[in-house]
């Protein structure tokens, strides 16, 4: 059940059945500009499509608007990536955050007094951010995001036993806050580093809110358990049809959480975006190495720019069973057996060749060079 209403965060439709956008956070120091902007560069260059940056101190807000100038910049001829500023405790960063053109705030309202809350809200009204050509300018959009670390005073008992709807009860009340002082262009998230309480309050909290769902198990771990977990979490959401954006909060390089937000729309027939590789678990029966075959067919796909982002099925096989018919209706593929394989184009077979050149032949076959 997407949610039914609408919000842009710059360029980019969140809700009202606008496709699930894929966000992510530069954990670079705000503070070194261009150390930030590569970031926020590789993470739009592998699909990221609203780039988060946190704003811890004042020091942080000059870095901040410059990077807000330039991102645009880094997609020649391209709609402006959303640069939405993490803002935590001070108000008053949120209000320069806004003021230096950041398309959206996320903030906990529960770390700040309900009089700067309303500052913040009534900042983001009043400021317009580019839509792209075309379309309206539109307001600054708020996610108000809340977590079992801030919950109201009455909430926390009542958390120790019944944590998704302590975070949900927090969300629905700023929501009705929101409503009251006059704003609807915010999103809700509640997410835990649970992933049955992080299933349970986002369920809940979508029979109780027409409004866009950002998504995600937060503090999900390293990028091997980080992506487990995300993937059950987001992945049963987005199933029931819950989430209109994500993110994947992974420990390490955040280009990783990208592309594994990827793997999940894709894997849920949601979005595709680069190649979807098809690979047997290997058994007895195979007759090549299958597993050093599919990773270099998966790095080699992922390291050429030209087909890094494209929308293909490729399937490498390693024994006679399932190897052939596999091969046949993906895209491309190999099915391999007794030191060679054939390849396939669009369920053609193409031609037989010796282990050792199947992955140039096939890398040669998807670019058009045979």
């Amino acid at each position: 059940m997407a949610s039914g209403r609408q919000i842009r965060v710059g360029p980019v439709p969140v809700g009202g059945g606008a496709p699930v956008a894929v966000q992510s956070m530069t954990c670079t120091r705000t503070g070194d500009v261009a150390a930030t902007l590569a970031q926020v560069r590789a993470l739009v260059d592998a699909g990221c499509e609203i780039v988060r940056i946190s704003v811890p101190t004042a020091a942080e807000v000059a870095a901040f608007a410059r990077v807000v100038r330039e991102a645009p910049a880094l997609v020649p001829g391209g709609p402006p990536v959303p640069i939405v500023a993490d803002i935590h405790y001070d108000w008053r960063l949120a209000l320069a955050a806004i003021e230096a053109g950041a398309a959206g705030v996320r903030i906990n309202p529960g770390t700040m007094a309900d009089k700067h809350v309303h500052e913040i809200v009534r900042a983001a009204a009043a400021a317009r951010v580019s839509a792209g050509p075309g379309l309206p300018e539109a307001p600054v959009a708020i996610r108000i995001g809340v977590n079992a670390g801030s919950l109201p005073r009455d909430l926390r008992e009542r958390a120790t036993r019944d944590a998704p709807g302590a975070l949900v009860e927090a969300a629905s009340r700023w929501a009705g806050q929101f409503e009251a002082w006059g704003y609807t262009d915010y999103k809700l998230s509640v997410k835990s580093s649970s992933v049955p309480d992080t299933i349970a309050a986002y369920r809940r909290l979508a029979d109780r809110s027409a409004a866009p769902l950002h998504v995600g198990v937060t503090e999900a771990g390293t990028v091997w358990s980080g992506t487990i977990k995300s993937a059950v979490g987001i992945g049963a959401l987005l199933a029931d049809g819950i989430g209109d954006t994500l993110r994947v909060s992974l420990t390490g390089d955040p280009v990783e959480e990208v592309r594994v937000a990827w793997k999940i729309l894709a894997a849920l027939g949601l979005r595709r975006r680069g190649p979807d590789i098809i690979s047997c678990p290997t058994c007895g029966r195979t007759e090549v190495d299958v597993v050093h075959l599919a990773e270099e067919v998966e790095r080699r796909l992922g390291s050429d720019p030209a087909l890094a982002g494209s929308a293909i099925t490729v399937a490498v096989m390693g024994c006679r069973v399932n190897g052939p018919e596999e091969a046949r209706h993906a895209d491309y593929g190999i099915a391999a057996g007794a030191g060679e394989g054939v390849l396939f184009d669009h369920g053609e077979r193409v031609g037989t060749l010796p282990e050792g050149q199947l992955v140039d032949a096939l890398l040669a076959l998807i670019r058009g060079d045979r």
